[in-house]
């Protein structure tokens, strides 16, 4: 009996024990967590494009941070299964069909890297039901949602950061603008979309050239075209070609400005590279200034808390960490836009997590056959039902990651700002954001080679070089008083012609002189409308002073100095040749008037024929053209008034007035020793010959010789003729001014020169009152 119950005893101990370690196991697997597989691509060993291997750090510190939450995928455990794609379409392709055919099921894609090898996989991925998330192709083109349904990525569109290249040539008003694109699609379309907004915004395109074999090519054209800033969108790669041609090519430094992606690699310019022929210290000056345009990598609010309860700060300083204390990372380099494959994991986990219940209201069979809540790794590729559902999730969900705030638009494109960097001092700063509205906040100044930005071609200056307004007042003040001082001497000599003194000198003929000199002070003040600022740009008014100065300065010479030298000759063909045979006429005022007015209608004349066949206008001239900082071009304008065969009618004109000059000259010469004082101003006649003689000559000599200077032209022209005149009329007058004065009534005068007429009758009588004359001083 013992022995039975001792047996019935152990029975129920064993029997107790199978079922305690049966219901042990069912326990411990109900509660392990279902392994949630991605199936992700990542550009390492890129021959061409550009690698984006030092994401993969960032994207398995994720994944841990994922896992180790309670609060997220609680039954679940994300892992990712890679494959490096090498930015190779092709091979994207044919590693899609290896990771759908070979290892455990994916339940989504991360990646790619390029653009290139993301296109293909995304325009297959969807057919098997499979979210795709990008954490940096940017290719416009991924943004279809007809051909790429499924698709969304955690950076923007390249099309975005056009807004903020826009935002920046308006910034510093670069009208003239030369694209530089690779020969990729992406780069294509991106650099189309640019072309399209420069032309809205009237930004005009200078040349659009796809990079080929050799670089330098492309660049000459543009250099050639004077382009001074240029867009460049490619892979690194072929930008440290384009970059070492440009060194070589001199189009870097201050007149200068590139316009680059800023989501090539850190220090992309120094990575080693066999097919460029510039060293490091080269490649540091070409890519110097160059101004960056791509997504933000550090949030502006970088001291708030990210989703994983730390600060952007916190979260890059455990990244490097982890890239150097891990070896499986040796090989790779580290990426500045890391924080975007790790806030595209938590896009995918979060969008995984808000769908858990969505998917349990749904059933599925298992194994065995039974109805059971469905859950996601019940996934398969031809579960379109949960595809939708994760699809509708990715548009609904908003998180702040280290990149800042994370959301989709209805394109599944990242809704984000562009971040602004710039090249200072070899490296690569961030100084400023631009929203899609292209609203740009400066953190920090750009920084430029020279002393102002690079300019975006050529610019020409003109100024406009007028005589000073203050001279111009001064020689104004200066002709005023010379025309009031010849108007008094007009007022005397015809208030006192009758006076024996004034008779004597001819009193009309003074009158013309007069005349002459009030209407070359006219001519100065002419001269200097057509010259100075106060007239504006208005050249009609212009052309009148122009036409009116040459008429006033040539008709005022013919009288004034027509006048004197008809006294002059009257003089000489009366005392000298005292062997010729006598005059059978007297020589009167009005054969001197005659001869004056024949001067007279002969400027008349020569100067209507010269209006009438080559006209004289005032335009602006260009004197010189000065170049500085080897892109701001100075041009130097003036005010001329001149004409067709300018210097032939000019010529003529001095020739007509030189030889009246000279010929005056010989006869003042050839009366030098008379010095009757009857006829008081012959020998100041001369002087005055003299002085406009030699006035003319400097003056003629001062407008070759200063060119085109202006104001010390004017100064010294004006001085000269005002002088000239001035002077004239001042030994003509003011010696006749103090006799009056002196003797008033002029009894003195008459009582002294009774006997003398000098409207003599014949040349006889004349030549003997001199001969006594002479005898008795």
């Amino acid at each position: 009996m013992p022995s039975i119950t001792n047996r019935h005893l152990l029975f129920r101990f064993l029997r107790c024990a199978m079922f305690t370690s049966i219901f042990g196991a069912y326990l411990v697997k109900s509660q392990q967590k279902k392994v949630l597989t991605l199936a992700g691509f990542v550009p390492v060993d890129v021959k061409s494009g550009w690698s984006a291997g030092g994401i993969i750090p960032a994207i398995e510190m994720a994944i841990d941070d994922v896992n180790n939450r309670s609060d997220i995928l609680r039954d679940y455990e994300l892992v990712w299964e890679w494959k490096d794609d090498e930015c190779n379409p092709g091979l994207a392709s044919y590693l899609l069909s290896q990771h759908l055919l070979q290892g455990s099921q994916k339940i989504m894609v991360l990646g790619g890297g390029c653009s290139a090898s993301t296109v293909p996989v995304a325009a297959f991925s969807w057919y098997f039901n499979m979210i795709q998330v990008s954490y940096s192709a940017a290719s416009p083109e991924l943004s279809d949602k007809t051909k790429y349904p499924l698709f969304f990525r955690t950076s923007q569109s390249e099309n975005r950061y056009n807004a903020a290249r826009i935002t920046i040539m308006k910034y510093f008003n670069w009208t003239r603008v030369a694209t530089v694109y690779g020969q990729q699609r992406m780069f294509v379309e991106v650099i189309a979309d640019l072309i399209d907004r420069m032309r809205s915004q009237g930004i005009d395109l200078i040349t659009s050239l796809a990079i080929d074999y050799d670089p330098a090519e492309q660049l000459r054209i543009i250099k050639e075209t004077d382009g001074r800033i240029i867009a460049l969108h490619s892979y690194q790669d072929e930008a440290r070609s384009l970059f070492c041609a440009a060194y070589q090519l001199g189009m870097y430094g201050k007149n200068y400005a590139w316009i680059i992606p800023s989501w090539w690699t850190r220090d992309w310019w120094r990575q080693s590279d066999e097919t460029i022929n510039c060293t490091a210290d080269e490649m540091d000056k070409a890519v110097e200034s160059a101004i960056g345009t791509g997504p933000v990598i550090k949030d502006a609010s970088s001291n708030q808390e990210t989703i994983n309860g730390e600060t952007f700060d916190e979260y890059e300083e455990r990244y490097e960490d982890r890239f150097k204390t891990h070896d499986e990372y040796r090989n790779l380099d580290p990426h500045g836009e890391h924080g975007y494959g790790y806030d595209a994991i938590w896009a995918i986990a979060l969008v995984l997590n808000s769908s858990i219940d969505q998917v349990a209201r749904k059933t599925t069979a298992d194994s065995n056959g039974e109805i059971r809540q469905k859950r996601l790794d019940d996934f398969t590729y031809t579960d379109r039902e949960t595809a939708q559902i994760f699809k509708k999730s990715f548009q609904n969900v908003t998180f702040r990651g280290t990149t800042g705030m994370v959301s989709f638009n209805e394109h599944g494109d990242r809704i984000g700002k562009t971040a602004i960097y710039q090249i200072q001092d070899g490296i690569s700063r961030l100084i400023g954001e631009c929203d899609s509205e292209g609203n740009m906040v400066l953190s920090s100044p750009f920084q430029w080679q020279g002393d102002h930005p690079p300019l975006d071609s050529e610019q020409t200056m003109y100024k406009i070089d007028t005589i000073v307004d203050k001279v111009f007042l001064a020689v104004v003040i200066v002709c005023i008083f010379g025309a009031i001082l010849a108007m008094s001497f007009l007022v005397f000599n015809v208030r006192h012609r009758n006076h024996g003194y004034v008779k004597l000198s001819s009193p009309r003929m003074n009158n013309m002189v007069v005349f002459g000199a009030l209407l070359v002070n006219l001519a100065t003040i002419a001269n200097g409308l057509v010259g100075c600022s106060y007239l504006g740009d208005d050249l009609e008014i212009r052309n009148l002073f122009c036409v009116t100065g040459k008429w006033f300065l040539s008709v005022g010479f013919s009288l004034a100095f027509g006048s004197m030298f008809a006294k002059t000759w009257r003089i000489h063909r009366i005392f000298t040749n005292f062997q010729a045979a006598p005059m059978t006429e007297p020589i009167h005022d009005t054969n001197l008037i005659a001869f004056v007015i024949c001067l007279t209608l002969i400027d008349v004349v020569f100067l209507t024929s010269w209006q009438l066949i080559h006209p004289c206008e005032t335009y602006l001239k260009t004197v010189r053209q000065e170049i500085s900082a080897g892109v701001n071009k100075t041009v130097t304008q003036v005010f001329e008034c001149s004409s067709a065969f300018y210097w032939w009618w000019s010529g003529a004109l001095l020739v007509q007035k030189g030889l009246l000059l000279l010929f005056g000259c010989f006869l003042s010469y050839e009366i030098r020793n008379i010095t009757v004082e009857g006829l008081n101003d012959s020998r100041l006649i001369g002087i005055s010959i003299y002085n406009i003689f030699l006035s003319s000559v400097i003056g003629i000599t001062l407008q070759l010789v200063l060119g085109d200077n202006t104001t010390v032209k004017f100064i010294l022209i004006s001085a000269l003729t005002v002088l000239c005149f001035t002077s004239t009329l001042c030994m003509m007058f003011i010696p006749k001014v103090v006799n009056v004065v002196k003797d008033p009534s002029g009894r003195a005068h008459r009582e002294k020169f009774s006997a003398v007429d000098f409207t003599v009758s014949t040349n006889v009588q004349a030549r003997r009152r001199c001969q006594c004359r002479t005898t008795q001083s």
